[in-house]
This record gives C-alpha cells, sequence and structure tokens, in this order.
C-alpha cells in the first residue's frame, strides 16, 4: 500500500521546524535589535514631525522612566517570545495594543495624523522586523498557504468570511467606545488628563465615524483570534475535555468563567489568546499613557487601558460563540 501523504498541519509543523534557530541566539539578538531599531528610526524623524508629540509628551529627565520604558519594550519582546509568537502574530497583538494610545493623542490631544502615523510605522517595524528576520513563522500561519480542501482551512482564509469576521470585531469594538463616548468617558477625561485639549468627538460622535474607525482593529482582531484559532477546530466529541481547576491554564479558566465547560482545540487557542490580548493591552496602554503622556493620572491611565481591554475581552468572547455555531 502506497504510504498516506502528509497532513496539511504535519506540513505546516516542517515548514516551522526548518527555519527555527536557537532560542539562545534569537531572542538576545532580539532585545538588541528592536531597541536599536526604534531609536535609529526615530533620529531620522524631522523635527516638525516630532514636534506634534513631543508637545504632549512627559519629560523624561529621571533615568528611572527611560529605564522604565525601555524595561517594558523588552518585556513585550520576551512575552512574545514566551508565547511563541511569530512576525504576524506579534505585529497584530502590539498593533491593537498601541491603537488606544493613538487614539487618545489623535482624538482628544490634538495631534494630527501624519506624525502619528509615522510614529507608529517606527514603533511597529522596529517589533515586526527582528521577529521576522529571527523566529520562524508559526504552523497555523503557514498551514493558510497550504492547499486543503479540509473546512477549517477553508474558513481560516476565506474571503467572504474574513471580511465578515473582521465587520464582526470592528462592531464590538464600536460598540464599547461608543457607548463610553456617548456616557462616562467625557466626564472622566475631564477629571484626569489634565492637559486634554478637546472634547469635541466625543460630542459629535456617531456609531458609523466609530465602527469606521475601528475596521483596521477589528481585522487583526480577526486574524489573531478567530483565524488562528479556526485552524485548530475539530468537531469530534473524544477531542472534548471537562474543566479541570487544578490542572486548567489561564485560558481555559478563562473560557469555564464564560460558561463553556468543555474545551476543543479552538476553544483552548481563543482562550490563551483572548487572555494575552487583554492583559497585553492593558498593560501597554497604561504604561504606554501613563508614562508618556502630559498630565496623566493613574486612575486616567488605567481607565483609558481598562475601556480597550473590555473591548478585546468582548470580541474574544464573540468569537467563542461564533464559532461554536
Amino acid at each position: 500500500m502506497a504510504a498516506s501523504s502528509a497532513s496539511p498541519l504535519d506540513i505546516a509543523h516542517e515548514k516551522y521546524a526548518s527555519r527555527g534557530l536557537p532560542t539562545w541566539f534569537a531572542y538576545p539578538m532580539s532585545i538588541i535589535m528592536s531597541p536599536a531599531l526604534s531609536a535609529g528610526l526615530y533620529s531620522f524623524v524631522p523635527d516638525m514631525m516630532g514636534a506634534p508629540l513631543a508637545a504632549v509628551s512627559r519629560s523624561l529627565n529621571e533615568p528611572w522612566q527611560i529605564g522604565a520604558l525601555l524595561a517594558w519594550r523588552l518585556l513585550e519582546i520576551t512575552v512574545g517570545c514566551f508565547f511563541g509568537l511569530d512576525h504576524f502574530d506579534f505585529v497584530q497583538l502590539t498593533a491593537m495594543a498601541n491603537m488606544p494610545y493613538y487614539t487618545l493623542l489623535y482624538l482628544f490631544f490634538g495631534v494630527s495624523f501624519e506624525p502619528l502615523a509615522l510614529a507608529l510605522v517606527i514603533d511597529m517595524f522596529s517589533l515586526w522586523f527582528p521577529f521576522w528576520l529571527l523566529r520562524p513563522t508559526n504552523y497555523h500561519n503557514n498551514l493558510r498557504s497550504v492547499t486543503t480542501p479540509g473546512t477549517t482551512k477553508d474558513l481560516a482564509v476565506d474571503k467572504t468570511i474574513q471580511f465578515y469576521m473582521s465587520l464582526f470585531a470592528a462592531s464590538i469594538y464600536g460598540t464599547v467606545v461608543y457607548l463610553s463616548l456617548w456616557s462616562w468617558l467625557p466626564v472622566f477625561l475631564i477629571n484626569n488628563f489634565e492637559e486634554i485639549l478637546t472634547l469635541e468627538f466625543a460630542h459629535n460622535a456617531v456609531f458609523p465615524v466609530v465602527f469606521a474607525a475601528c475596521l483596521p482593529i477589528g481585522w487583526a482582531a480577526k486574524d489573531f483570534l478567530f483565524s488562528t484559532s479556526i485552524v485548530y477546530a475539530r468537531a469530534t466529541p473524544a477531542e472534548l475535555v471537562q474543566f479541570d481547576p487544578k490542572t486548567a491554564t489561564l485560558g481555559e479558566t478563562f473560557m469555564y468563567n464564560a460558561g463553556v465547560k468543555q474545551f476543543s482545540s479552538r476553544e483552548g487557542i481563543l482562550g490563551k489568546r483572548t487572555f494575552l490580548l487583554v492583559a497585553f493591552t492593558a498593560a501597554h496602554s497604561f504604561i504606554k499613557v501613563f508614562g508618556t503622556v502630559e498630565g496623566a493620572t493613574i486612575e486616567g491611565a488605567a481607565g483609558w487601558a481598562a475601556l480597550w481591554s473590555v473591548a478585546a475581552a468582548a470580541t474574544g468572547l464573540g468569537f467563542l460563540y461564533v464559532g461554536d455555531a
């Protein structure tokens, strides 16, 4: 009998293993390369582009302030390596975590789009490039390039499904942000951000505009949460496992608290990634806002970070129930 052909997942695993570099080499090189790239690229930014950001930034005169921000950059890379993220996953995660900071400056501190876009590109590139250069592409991302007739792979790459799931994620983010703008957020911003310039957007916001602004983060959330987890979907009852609090991971505990008593591969991956997105968004937004925005209080930074973390958690729960359906 002819030997059975390798499954798409096996092929994707082989592609992953073939490009692997030893951790002892890739990790320290990433630690060195990312801050160096960021500093080098920012040194080429014209003064006229950097001035708007400098005008709303804290003065970082103390060594501990610079050290704290550098330590967070190193921790970002460590988290990416620890969770085994590749350049696709890592840039999506960090982009979603950066959105709250840049949104705050654009909407409420009067910083124009061009310098913010340039700063975001530099931040993303300095994080993406070392991972692209030094780390292999994960097998769930490799799997999307493998031609298979399987339904899970089809769902992970089907353009129509991807389009609707992006809209779905953007609608969840947009709803959370819009309801906050409509209710508690304007007063909260006034009380906790001393240098805030305008609340015009908060007073005039309409849902279609907020929804449209959330489309990029909706696309990233779709890819990071839905597309990756659906690759691992297998609808066989034997694969379901009961929740055990003694051995459960953080993602499994998250799913159990959301009402899911049994877990498949898809739900486990989705739970882990949702937890990572929520925690990373909360930490990154708080540190970035409180550490760099002039006049931001601890409560202000924490509240702004919590808003986007709630949106991330709601998106993960939404994908959980959509995937089950």
